[in-house]
């Protein structure tokens, strides 16, 4: 029993100098460990499948790394602080950024440089043809066509010395494969249209109120000047086939600012005011809003773009700072308390509304409202029926409840023209792809529902299925979500609707067992 009992503590020892052992070996967790941990992103494929590009950065502090791999031999390559990167449309070449090493950067604004004294990053072109490496300097953005076109656009940094805040700077559009170069200066901002076909920009002048709207076409290696003279332009924007483009200018060179929208067509000389502040269908006092943005439809039939009350004027005042109070007036009947309402101040101040301009009939429609602000198109634009919605009525409720409700409205996309189908809906409202049918979920009876636009019948889809689509795990005290749904199949034929564990396929119509 003796020798027993000396063994097992023997074993102990051993045991316990191993932990000891262990335990020392181990390297302390403190918080700079963190700062040292890796982040793997940016991943994407060239379109031909044959390369992917990645980035590996630092948690916090430090330089990263782009990574480069051909699929085929498993060839990688890498680039120190190699960042934004983007395949061309025919996988031609991968065009990146590299930043300046983060330590100079830190020394910089420990001196105190300048802006325009800052080190800048370099934009580097990786030709696959021969592996080739392109550099140039001082670069601040950059572009490339989406589909079908070797081109790109970068634009570079003011000089060292100048104020980046002055007049534009000198845009390059540059085709890696063929070596062709083309420059502008005084540029401020640049567009390409979707397959490369078009690069639009708009130039300022340095000593006048002058401002140039110009398109270089990439095909036939000319520019054209569509507008030239006092004001300034913004939000310039092309359809998918580089023939159409739309934009927003004023000839107001002084604040306040107050907008139109202009529109172009290949072969035409100029683009031409089409819907003035005093265009039939825009709200009294109302005018296009930069702070909204212009698309065109897919078929390139309408382009959407936003309105908003007119800008102001200023008033008068000649109180000098510290001479000014500020108050804040709270009330109980406030829709949002008022931390929220300062939150969202400068978000509602830019709050813009949609409208639609319907080319071949050269026409407008007010689609979105004060009171119903939100919309949603579908079939890129094409469709003549939208989803508007609304959760102002239920603004105030959100103070002591989660429950964000909404009411729905189905838009004629043609003339504005609206209709509530859902009242005080809480989850999921969708139109169909082809817009035949509002799809929703009821969380009265945790059951989902389709609504047919023509003739607005309803069906409970799901009611008949002993399985439940709300989330049984939820055990907060709030209704549970839906789980949703993956989506549609052939359009309109049947929705694909999720259960705890399975995917059911459902006829909206209802002719069809799930």
């Amino acid at each position: 029993m003796r020798k027993i009992t000396v063994l097992f503590a023997l074993i102990i020892h051993v045991v316990l100098v191993g932990q000891v052992t262990a335990q020392e070996s181990r390297k302390l967790i403190e918080q700079s460990t963190y700062y040292e941990w890796k982040n793997v992103g940016s991943q994407q494929f060239s379109k031909n499948g044959e390369w992917i590009s990645f980035e590996i950065n630092p948690q916090r502090d430090g330089d990263g790394w782009l990574y480069l791999k051909r699929i085929g031999s498993g060839q990688v390559d890498s680039v120190a602080r190699g960042t934004d990167a983007s395949f061309s449309p025919n996988s031609n070449f991968l065009v990146f950024k590299v930043a300046p090493q983060w330590n100079v950067v830190r020394h910089a604004r420990v001196e105190g440089k300048s802006q325009s004294d800052m080190p800048k990053d370099s934009l580097f072109i990786w030709n696959f043809s021969d592996m080739s490496l392109k550099k140039i300097e001082r670069v601040k953005s950059f572009s490339t066509a989406s589909d079908g076109s070797d081109w790109i656009a970068y634009h570079k940094e003011p000089d060292p010395g100048r104020d980046s805040n002055s007049s534009g700077t000198t845009l390059v559009a540059y085709n890696p494969v063929t070596g062709e170069e083309h420059s502008f200066e005084n540029v401020d901002n640049y567009t390409f249209s979707s397959n490369g076909r078009l690069l639009g920009f708009i130039q300022s002048s340095n000593n006048s109120d002058l401002t140039s709207v110009s398109l270089f076409n990439t095909e036939s290696g000319t520019t054209q000047t569509v507008i030239e003279e006092e004001g300034s332009a913004a939000r310039l924007t092309f359809d998918n086939e580089g023939g159409q483009a739309g934009l927003l200018f004023t000839k107001d060179t002084e604040d306040p600012k107050i907008y139109s929208l202009y529109y172009w067509k290949d072969g035409e000389s100029v683009a031409v005011e089409v819907i003035p502040p005093s265009a039939s269908g825009m709200p009294e006092g109302w005018s296009a809003s930069i702070n909204s943005s212009l698309n065109f439809s897919d078929n390139g039939t309408r382009l959407y773009f936003g309105t908003a009350p007119s800008p102001e004027p200023e008033p008068q005042d000649t109180l000098l700072p510290n001479e000014r109070y500020h108050v804040e007036v709270w009330h109980w009947e406030d829709p949002l308390i008022q931390s929220q309402q300062n939150v969202q101040k400068q978000r509602e101040l830019r709050r813009t509304y949609d409208a639609v301009f319907h080319i071949n009939d050269r026409r407008m429609a007010q689609l979105a409202r004060e009171d119903m602000p939100e919309l949603r198109t579908i079939q890129g634009g094409e469709g003549d029926i939208a989803l508007g919605s609304s959760h102002l009525p239920y603004r105030m409720m959100t103070t002591w409840s989660s429950r964000n409700y909404r009411d729905y409205y189905l838009v004629d996309v043609n003339t504005g023209e609206r209709e509530m189908v859902l009242e005080r809906d809480l989850f999921h409202t969708s139109l169909s792809p082809d817009g035949e049918y509002l799809l929703y979920y009821n969380y009265t009876d945790s059951s989902w529902y389709s609504m047919s636009v023509e003739g607005r019948s309803i069906r409970n889809l799901t009611g008949d299925i002993p399985h439940e689509f709300y989330n049984i795990l939820d055990d907060r005290p709030l209704v549970p979500s839906p789980y949703g749904i993956a989506g549609w199949v052939e359009g309109n034929r049947y929705v694909l609707i999720y259960d705890h564990h399975d995917i059911w396929q459902v006829d909206p119509a209802g002719n069809q067992d799930p």
